[in-house]
């Protein structure tokens, strides 16, 4: 396997199908001549969730489980409306349901966004903490 691996220039992971991604860089982030904020965040702890959930929204990887729920939860309310005979939007149950319906994209992104807001708070507290260096 390493050999195919190496004499397509892919790594093992693709030609087993774990991965799309045909190269698998193991690369030091002293190499890559970042900023201190750039390896900050490169190399804080909850790094690799973030990656993952941006991995998630963009690969869509469980749209079809969010459209199932909201399928089943639309469902229910279009049967309760029907069986009794309920319009008013002020119904406790038909309200649990609408609200329980969710937006996939809006859903994604806000769990992006709420991974990278909690790296970017902890980093400014570890700055708090750690008074600047001068240039002596």
């Amino acid at each position: 396997m390493a050999a195919l691996a190496k004499f397509y220039n892919v790594s093992a992971d693709y030609l087993f199908g774990v991965t799309n991604n045909h190269q698998h860089r193991n690369v030091e982030i002293d190499t890559l001549s970042l900023s201190d904020g750039a390896s900050e965040l490169l190399s804080h702890p909850d790094f690799q969730q973030l990656i993952n959930a941006i991995e998630v929204y963009i690969d869509k990887k469980i749209l079809p489980q969010m459209n199932t729920i909201n399928t089943i939860y639309r469902l229910a309310e279009t049967s309760i409306k029907e069986e009794c005979a309920i319009d008013d939007m002020r119904d406790e149950v038909l309200s649990f349901l609408q609200n329980s319906v969710i937006d996939e994209d809006e859903y994604l992104r806000f769990r992006i966004s709420e991974r990278f807001n909690t790296i970017m708070k902890n980093l400014s507290e570890a700055h708090k903490k750690t008074p600047p260096q001068s240039n002596r």
